[in-house]
């Protein structure tokens, strides 16, 4: 996982603004929506997102470092991107700590 460096950024989404710190949010959530494919986001491309908290996703991503990096999101590499989305369902659970 990557979170952000603790920076606020904001977004317009279809259900408004979401604005963040731009670190992952720890807890229990539950993934809502998808999309196959590309994404442009005013902060990045997302590759086949899943979104878990308003503008949070598990996203593919060509660059996955083994430190913060993120506005948030949670990168996976892009191999693991192309059958992730196959393997949650919208509605299941996911939680976020910090290790």
């Amino acid at each position: 996982m990557s979170s952000g460096s603790g920076n606020a950024y904001c977004e317009d989404t279809d259900q408004g603004k979401n604005c963040g710190d731009a670190v992952t949010p720890t807890g229990v959530y539950r993934y809502q929506r998808r999309i196959d494919g590309w994404r442009e986001a005013p902060l990045g491309r997302l590759y086949k997102p899943v979104y878990f908290n308003g503008g949070i996703a598990v996203h593919g991503a060509p660059s996955v470092p083994n430190h913060p990096a993120s506005h948030g999101c949670v990168r996976i590499p892009m191999s693991i991107a192309e059958y992730f989305p196959s393997l949650v369902a919208n509605g299941d659970t996911i939680e976020v700590f910090r290790s």
